[in-house]
């Protein structure tokens, strides 16, 4: 009995011990840089990648043969990207060794190095498209490495530091751990902390995903969670949510993506259950937002689609509410040029306005570059402080070639003269006009030029006078063509406007009816204007007739 529990330990201790001397026999008989071809080709037959190991080959042995590799190059065949690696490792199933196989469980990547720019894609027949049906390796790990990405057709790039990731299979899934640091282009940054489970199949799942990313903007902050699922298919060309969320402690975004990445555009499909735009227009101009309801600014219930397409982005809003508005249209953008097309069924004006303090109304720096700006704008009801326009319809053109902009408006209650105490930024003109005007009811049809001034369907009143008819005014002859019917009206209150002060029209002679048909002879033009009722200077003049033409 002795002799047998002697020869069980002696067993024992030589099956513990076979793996090291199996280990000992192999770092015996061979060159460590043997083995460089063996990795190289392992790393081609597993990723496609070429591998280049300048440096000299380790050993390492833990529960596997390790072999270690210092100084590698890896690039793809058409050596778009080339990584450099610091350290390369790669572990050896030693029962598959044993049965003379060569078999790697496990891959370690050790302060990689890789810069990736952004190429324009080449155009894909959508042949056999390359999909990835399982993980390589049991385990793949990257300590400590840096990524960049460069786009040089446009002012976005990132840098990852820290770059800390682990990827194991288990028997259903992929288990992946992920955290690094980074800095944009701009200058902002943050750091991200992620967990997630990939299905590899000719889709890629990614399942149980929580991100958490911290952001930095100067002096401003923001914590954020990703949370969702993805399904990754036909080699990432396509990726579809159904249930993402991002959150932080101040919004909430809830949207399902259907992303279409062909080899000339990228389509994204969003669908938006909630989410506040305060916390990002705080972001981007580093001030508090002012206005009267967190709610106004609450995105809900809205579905949009991104197209872009070299360097033109594009957004059809199939729907979009913001507090109580409802939008739909299209928007477009590309370098110095902005075009769209926005219908809305109402806004409530007023409460909007502590936004106006966020604008930066000064001179623009790029003014002299080419620019084009498209807007046409059509809102069904408009308020503002108990006024009323509804609708109010405009299309604008502005580009080097100078300044268009036609619609129209129905108005009830308007009061440009008090609102001019709240909007700070018009110019003087403007200024100057509006503020003659104490309340404006009534529509009208305009176009406006540098060229042209044309109001049409005119039907207004404005302060204690009714006015229709059309009227045109054409500044380079000067002409004006007009067709107007006054019902009465106070000249000594439109002083401002007729560049005279009334101390200088009562040292003249000439009634206001004479210099009027004096003024419309040295403009020119063609028209007829009947004034029921004419007030200046304490005095009265009815039945005013004036028929003019310069033929």
């Amino acid at each position: 009995m002795h002799l047998r529990k002697k020869f069980f330990g002696v067993a024992v201790l030589a099956l513990l011990l076979a793996p090291v001397i199996f280990f000992l026999l192999v770092y015996a008989a061979f060159d460590k840089n043997d083995y460089k071809s063996f990795i190289e080709n392992s790393i081609f037959e597993s990723t496609g990648l070429i591998a280049n190991i300048r440096g000299d080959i380790g050993y390492g042995y833990t529960e596997t043969l390790q072999l270690l590799a210092e100084d590698v190059m890896i690039k793809s065949l058409d050596e778009a990207e080339i990584v450099e690696v610091e350290q390369l490792g790669v572990s050896l199933d030693l029962y598959d060794l044993l049965k003379g196989r060569w078999h790697v469980d496990e891959v370690f990547l050790s302060k990689v190095d890789l810069t990736i720019t952004a190429v324009a894609p080449k155009k894909s027949s959508g042949d056999n498209p390359v999909t990835i049906t399982a993980l390589p390796f049991k385990k793949l790990t990257l300590k400590d490495s840096i990524l960049r990405y460069e786009n040089p057709s446009s002012q976005f790039g990132i840098q990852l530091n820290n770059l800390n990731a682990t990827l194991e299979d288990s028997n259903q899934f992929t288990a992946i751990t992920l955290n690094f640091d980074y800095v944009l282009k701009s200058g902002q940054a943050g750091d991200v902390n992620a967990d997630a489970e990939l299905v590899f199949g000719n889709q890629l799942k990614i399942n149980n995903l929580k991100n958490q990313v911290r952001l930095k903007h100067g002096d401003i902050k923001y914590d954020l969670i990703l949370e969702g699922s993805l399904s990754i298919g036909q080699a990432f060309a396509k990726i579809q949510s159904k249930d993402l969320r991002l959150s932080s402690n101040s919004f909430e975004l809830q949207s399902s993506i259907d992303l279409d990445y062909s080899s000339e555009k990228t389509l994204v499909r969003l669908d938006l259950q909630a989410f506040n735009l305060i916390p990002i227009v705080q972001w981007l101009t580093s001030q508090p937002v002012n206005i009267k309801s967190q709610d106004l600014l609450k995105v809900s219930n809205s579905e949009l689609i991104l197209n872009y397409e070299t360097d033109e982005l594009s957004v059809d809003i199939l729907a979009l509410t913001l507090g109580d508005s409802r939008f739909v249209g299209e928007l477009s953008y590309r370098p110095n040029a902005v075009f769209s097309k926005i219908k809305i069924d109402q806004v409530q004006l007023d409460q909007y306005m502590g936004l106006l303090s966020l604008v930066d109304f000064g001179e623009n720096s790029q003014a002299d570059e080419p620019f084009k700006l498209d807007v046409s704008l059509h809102i069904n009801r408009l308020n503002f402080e108990n006024a009323l326009i509804e609708p109010f319809i405009n299309h604008t053109v502005i580009d080097t070639n100078g300044f268009a902009s036609e619609g129209q408006f129905q108005a009830t209650g308007l009061k440009p003269k008090e609102y001019l105490q709240k909007i700070q930024f018009l110019n003087d003109d403007v200024s100057k006009t509006l503020g003659v005007i104490d309340l404006l009811d009534g529509g009208l049809k305009y176009q406006l030029s540098p060229e042209r001034i044309t109001f049409s369907d005119i039907d207004l009143k404005i302060n204690d006078t009714d006015l229709q008819g059309n009227f045109e005014y054409l500044p380079d002859k000067p002409a004006i063509y007009s067709n107007l019917i006054i019902s009465s009206i106070d000249l000594d209150r439109y002083q401002i406007l007729l560049n005279k002060t009334p101390e200088s029209q009562s040292e003249t002679q000439s009634s206001p009816v004479s210099e009027l048909v004096g003024r419309l002879k040295s403009i020119g033009g063609e028209g007829h204007m009947k004034i029921n009722l004419l007030k200046y200077q304490g005095l009265e003049y009815r039945g005013i007739d004036i028929q003019f033409s310069d033929r």
